[in-house]
């Protein structure tokens, strides 16, 4: 059975003549040379315009295409409402929709997750390098800053002093980070600051900065340890390994920013310095601090066996009571290679700095 329509197909304002029938799931529209003009899935066939409202019925394909069938009776419909269950739909189904949110949707999911896992991450390491010292010294002013915020705003560090400025141990550790820097390209000046929190850690920021918990000290058992953490996180400052993991969530945290709509950059440096204070460097990352510190404590003439010692002691008392305080254990994870390569490769035995000068570090925060 076939029902006569005017058939307009989108493209040129030409208005066909045609007949219609529907063939299995299809409704074929057959021009007047009995040629077929095209087909439509009967599913996707829909009213646009309904009866009864000032002209003959419109039907359409769907969503997406622009031809149009008028039918020549309003009775027609009778017989072909059987054959199209949408045909009343006023919005497009589901069924119309899913193939290209599906593909443009997991495209979307794979391409970001591709340039976060992949793209970013490999390429970190010559963004980080490629960044001029002027600019890398402000970063790591700003991150540095937000680090503070963050440790205080955590209770990881004092609310009122978090930081020791003033005392005579502040000015030992400064010299000795400049020994030990000496002849290094970093690019900027190493930057020492003694964070006033229990916290056994130590950390390298961006731009050359150096943050000591007062933990840390307070668990130093000898100057050498102090000097030997020093130097390991002077070699991550000469590696860039702080910017590469800036580079990495600041990506990330603007990319982030960009689709929720925080363009502000504040969820970068706030996603920056969250990240530094839980990074946890990769052995060859670790590896590397490590060759490094001993290369400049041998430079300098200090033994860096304590540095082993430290090593051994801390990783001991990761357990327990210590599980939550020893962050220095899972943002820099220790491994007895490691702490074996430390000892075989120091070739100094010589104090980093005098009992008075211990005194006056032991001192600080205090």
């Amino acid at each position: 059975m076939s029902w006569p329509a005017t058939y307009y197909d989108g493209k040129t304002s030409e208005a066909h003549q045609v007949s219609i029938r529907i063939l299995g799931e299809q409704l074929i529209v057959t021009g007047a040379n009995g040629s077929t003009l095209t087909h439509w899935p009967a599913a996707d066939v829909q009213l646009t315009d309904k009866p009864g409202g000032g002209g003959p019925p419109r039907l359409c394909c769907g969503h997406g295409r622009d031809d149009r069938l008028i039918l020549a009776d309003e009775a027609d419909l009778e017989w072909i409402e059987p054959h199209c269950p949408n045909l009343h739909r006023t919005t497009p189904g589901w069924n119309v929709y899913w193939k290209p949110v599906v593909l443009w949707g997991g495209g979307a999911v794979v391409s970001v997750f591709l340039l976060v896992k992949v793209l970013i991450p490999v390429l970190s390491d010559d963004i980080a390098r490629a960044i001029p010292d002027g600019l890398y010294h402000r970063i790591g002013e700003n991150v540095s800053a937000q680090v503070i915020k963050l440790l205080q705003l955590t209770g990881l560090a004092d609310k009122t002093n978090p930081v020791c400025v003033y005392g005579a141990g502040t000015v030992v550790l400064d010299s000795l980070a400049a020994r030990l820097a000496q002849g290094l390209d970093v690019g900027v000046p190493v930057d020492v600051t003694i964070v006033n929190s229990k916290i056994v850690n130590a950390m390298a920021l961006p731009g050359g900065r150096i943050f000591v918990f007062r933990g840390l000290i307070d668990f130093a058992l000898h100057g050498n340890e102090v000097a030997g953490v020093l130097a390991h996180e002077i070699g991550h400052v000469a590696k860039r390994h702080p910017m590469q993991q800036t580079v990495k969530q600041g990506t990330t945290s603007l990319l982030i920013g960009l689709l929720i709509g925080d363009i502000t950059g504040g969820t970068a440096i706030a996603g920056m310095a969250s990240t530094l204070i839980n990074t946890s460097y990769s052995r060859d990352a670790e590896r590397e601090a490590d060759a490094i510190a001993v290369e400049l404590m041998n430079r300098a003439g200090f033994s860096a066996r304590q540095l082993g010692d430290f090593f051994e002691r801390l990783q001991k008392k990761q357990g327990g009571k210590y599980e939550k305080s020893m962050a220095l254990v899972s943002t820099h994870p220790l491994t007895a290679e490691r702490i074996d390569a430390v000892r075989r490769d120091a070739a100094r035995d010589a104090p980093a700095m005098s009992e008075e000068d211990w005194r006056s570090v032991k001192q600080l925060c205090k």
